[in-house]
């Protein structure tokens, strides 16, 4: 009898003499059929003939020729696809967006079609890459997804805005209205120190829906976020200070509100400061009348109205009241400067008081920057929270008197030729005859001159300052002044330190000039 068996060396026969050596032989090559075997049949199991499904997007943005300008398509985008399998059924489908690294980013369904929302960034739209691949009925994957990447966009971004009728303080409503209609918050609303605000705002999505708020107030590091069914923020035991809130809203997007809906606000009440008219008073030393005079001015009649001009170089006094709805007076700040705003601020020393009386010392050198439309005086109080008075009355101050200037005669008569003639004038710095209160000396006035018959109007000379005794100006005309024999004008004009600002009012002379006669002439040609 034959013996075969599967071995690692073959089949082969044993013959009946060898009987031992064959069943010894016979017990190894089975040990060695039964291992070999065993690799057979785990290398057959190993053999997947299963082939992937594939996968097909049917319906999307079109794919870009120029991948660096890629497809604009809708945020809200309805893609459909489809799989195919050979040798087999296709069960369902999983999708990513984006990253595809993630193994948690990829979802299933059985479904071959879907309305996907495709985020944009909050100012502007942003680029996706949409996978999908079929799943078989042995669970086997598209090893190569089908793809689209293209540009979400939104056609409106969301808006906005505040319902100011409806803010509370303390809660009760606020009537920021002005003629029926609601307004911001502007800074000229004003709450009580320690209040608590709350404000409330709406807004809307033309293509879409408003998902979510974010609002920032001036003490938040970061913006809060609300869900869209939240639309209220309050803020409690607001400190002295103005404060501003901005409102974005974003809609299902991902857009962003291209303005914020803001509120701006002030905590603390303005304290209320006013200047007695009647107290001002300027007071100059004049040594060059007497060694004890003194010029005294009231500027300011009992409403506020202004009735005198301050010269320059007085010091000026003046007393006001001042009232802090919330708590006492800290300090001051005065301000004695031009007319287009702040010349200076001086603290002046501070009692906690609530009625308070100062004087001012002001250097009346300011009054030289007078621009003719008169300085600003003013006083802001401070309260002991340090918030400083936003809108002081304002009190226009004139200062430095012009000086004046005028000649002795108004007519000269006629003048001969060859001779220098002198044109006597007087001056002085006051504000006119009917108060001549000189702010300063009249010997330090500038004087510009000019013939303008002769010279042309352009043509102006200075001189000064003169002697007061020797106020003149000299001339000898020539035959050139006798043609034509119409009258002349010779033109003066005085100035202060205030320079052109405050200068005098220009004053004339006439004159006429007749050509001499050679000496020894008779009377009557002289007189011709």
């Amino acid at each position: 009898m034959k013996l075969r068996r599967s071995s690692g060396c073959g089949t082969r026969a044993v013959p009946p003499a060898r009987t031992g050596l064959a069943l010894l032989c016979g017990l190894a090559a089975l040990v060695a059929f039964t291992y070999t075997g065993g690799c057979e049949r785990d290398e057959m199991l190993q053999i997947d003939r299963n082939r992937a499904p594939e996968t097909y997007i049917t319906r999307g943005p079109d794919i870009s020729p120029d991948p660096d300008r890629l497809t604009e398509y809708y945020y809200r985008a309805h893609l459909f696809w489809r799989g195919e399998d050979v040798d087999g059924t296709v069960e369902g489908f999983r999708f990513a967006i984006g990253d595809t690294s993630d193994p948690s980013a990829w979802s299933y369904t059985t479904r071959t079609d879907s309305v996907f929302r495709f985020p944009v960034d909050p100012l502007g739209s942003r680029t996706h890459t949409f996978y999908i691949r079929a799943v078989d009925e042995l669970g086997k994957q598209d090893l190569s997804p089908d793809t689209l990447r293209f540009t979400a966009f939104t056609s409106h971004r969301p808006q906005v805005r505040l319902l100011f009728d409806l803010t509370r303080v303390n809660g009760v409503i606020y009537p920021f209205v002005h003629q029926n209609e609601p307004r911001p918050l502007d800074g000229e609303d004003t709450v009580r120190l320690f209040s608590s605000v709350t404000f409330v705002w709406t807004g809307s999505d033309v293509d879409g829906e408003v998902a979510g708020w974010t609002s920032q107030f001036d003490t938040d590091l970061e913006p809060v976020w609300h869900d869209r069914f939240d639309t209220t923020r309050t803020v409690e035991n607001l400190e002295s200070g103005t404060y501003e809130l901005f409102v974005n809203a974003f809609d299902d997007a991902g857009a962003k509100s291209e303005l914020p809906a803001k509120a701006k606000m002030r905590a603390n009440f303005d304290s209320k400061t006013t200047i007695n008219p009647e107290s001002m008073v300027a007071k100059l030393p004049r040594p060059w009348i007497g060694p004890t005079d003194t010029l005294v001015i009231r500027p300011l009649d009992a409403s506020g109205a202004a009735i005198d001009t301050i010269p320059s170089r007085a010091i000026v006094s003046a007393s006001w009241t001042s009232v802090d709805p919330e708590g006492y007076m800290s300090h001051f700040l005065w301000s004695f400067g031009e007319s287009q705003g702040i010349n200076d601020f001086t603290d002046l020393d501070a009692s906690t008081i609530e009625v308070r009386n100062d004087s001012l010392n002001l250097d009346g050198t300011v009054g030289l920057t007078d621009t003719g439309e008169g300085l600003w005086f003013f006083v802001k109080g401070v309260d002991i929270f340090g918030n400083v008075e936003e809108k002081p009355p304002i009190t226009v101050i004139h200062v430095n008197y012009p000086p004046t200037v005028s000649f002795e005669n108004e007519d000269e008569g006629w003048l001969p030729t060859g001779e220098t003639h002198d044109f006597r004038f007087t001056a002085n710095d006051s504000d006119g005859p009917s108060s001549p209160y000189p702010d300063h000396p009249a010997d330090g006035l500038i004087f510009t001159y000019n013939f303008p018959e002769l010279d042309g109007e352009q043509a102006d000379s200075t001189i000064g300052p003169l002697n007061p005794n020797l106020w003149k100006v000299s001339r000898a005309f020539d035959a050139s002044a006798t043609n034509p024999p119409e009258v002349k004008r010779l033109v003066i004009q005085a100035f202060d330190e205030s320079g052109t600002i405050r200068a005098s009012a220009p004053d004339t002379v006439l004159f006429r000039v007749f050509e001499s006669p050679e000496p020894g002439a008779g009377a009557a040609e002289r007189r011709r």
